[in-house]
């Protein structure tokens, strides 16, 4: 079982990267290989939407930067940690950037239709915020998960906020999520 993690946020002392990481080491305590990427360290351009990606089945981003090792990584994973931070009521821009050229793992086919270059990927969502009240961003959350889920072929499998400082229960969450992941759910 391959898993995957992305740091979205630029603080490298951030709750939504100890989530993470709790997922991640939970993963690997079970077999798990894990892999995490951080998005403020990666040099990721800005789509250009020329589309080149959508060419065929084998095209990727003609863009030559750090994306070249995660598409790379996604295609190998078997599932997928995302942690952001919310930021004005949204992803942090890392995080957006991230979902934005990940369009390239998309092709059109012969009729119009959209169709995946990668196989179907579980996806676990964690998003940490300054507002007290956990729900308060769900309809964003709601939003934000569904992109996500339709570039990376994927399902999301936990939704964990964390509304200003990780409790117990989300680090229990986040530990028992990681141990389902390495199992195949």
């Amino acid at each position: 079982m391959k898993i995957i993690g992305f740091y979205g946020s630029p603080r490298p002392q951030s709750n939504s990267r100890a989530l993470v990481d709790t997922v991640l080491a939970a993963a690997g305590e079970q077999g798990a290989d894990t892999e995490v990427f951080d998005l403020n360290a990666l040099d990721i351009k800005g789509c250009t939407a020329c589309f080149a990606c959508h060419k065929t089945p084998e095209a990727f981003c003609v863009q030559k930067d750090d994306m070249d090792q995660i598409y790379a990584a996604v295609k190998a994973a078997d599932a997928i940690v995302i942690g952001t931070p919310i930021y004005m009521a949204q992803a942090s821009a890392q995080t957006i950037l991230l979902l934005n050229r990940l369009y390239a793992l998309m092709y059109a086919t012969d009729t119009g239709a959209s169709a995946f270059k990668i196989g179907p990927k579980k996806v676990v969502m964690i998003y940490a915020q300054g507002a007290p009240m956990a729900d308060h961003y769900n309809t964003y959350f709601d939003i934000n998960d569904g992109a996500f889920a339709m570039m990376l072929n994927g399902e999301i499998v936990k939704r964990i906020v964390c509304a200003k400082e990780f409790s117990d229960e989300e680090l229990a969450d986040a530990r028992e999520i990681g141990h389902r992941l390495a199992c195949g759910l």
